[in-house]
């Protein structure tokens, strides 16, 4: 397995270069990360990392947990398991609850810290978008809003109808 480079200071770092490597001996402006594998592979440029059974259990049952949900009593489909994600011992760990039985405070960090995650995507999404517009070299601008409101509205809408209308009221009629 490839191992890091001198200068490299991630797995992260490690993966940015291999795909730029592969930008550079392609000129491709649209890349498929399958032909980026079928690549790095033929080269014995990647390997995947070696990783213990309990990261690789944590990391499945963590994919598992966030992907369960159900039907609540008012008819929304919701995320069942909830995570709250903290340090301890310079470690990162996560302590999972039922949505059924989980503590408010727990509800309430896990909420709080997925709102964060979300911020911090609209957060970049902007800031590549400013860039694109400034920089594109096709003189384009992309507008976009970030207020979710209507969007929200929108998805609490019933999205099944009656095939004929509701009747109409009888009263006030002689």
């Amino acid at each position: 397995m490839k191992r890091r480079r001198a200068g490299q200071s991630s797995r992260g770092d490690f993966l940015r270069k291999l795909l730029n490597d592969y930008i550079a001996e392609h000129g491709d402006v649209r890349i498929d990360l399958n032909d980026v594998f079928r690549w790095a592979r033929k080269r014995k440029l990647w390997e995947p990392p070696s990783t213990t059974l309990a990261s690789i259990f944590k990391r499945e049952m963590a994919r598992a947990a966030r992907e369960e949900y159900y039907t609540d009593p008012q008819g929304r489909k919701v995320r069942k398991k909830h995570a709250v994600v903290f340090t301890q011992n310079e470690k990162q760990r996560s302590l999972w609850a039922d949505i059924l039985t989980a503590p408010p405070e727990h509800m309430r960090m896990s909420l709080q810290q997925r709102r964060r995650g979300a911020l911090g995507e609209v957060i970049q999404t902007n800031t590549d978008k400013d860039s694109y517009n400034d920089n594109n070299q096709y003189g384009a601008y992309i507008e976009m809003s970030f207020n979710f409101d209507e969007d929200l509205a929108e998805l609490a809408q019933p999205s099944e109808y009656p095939d004929a209308p509701p009747e109409e009221s009888q009263s006030g009629e002689a």
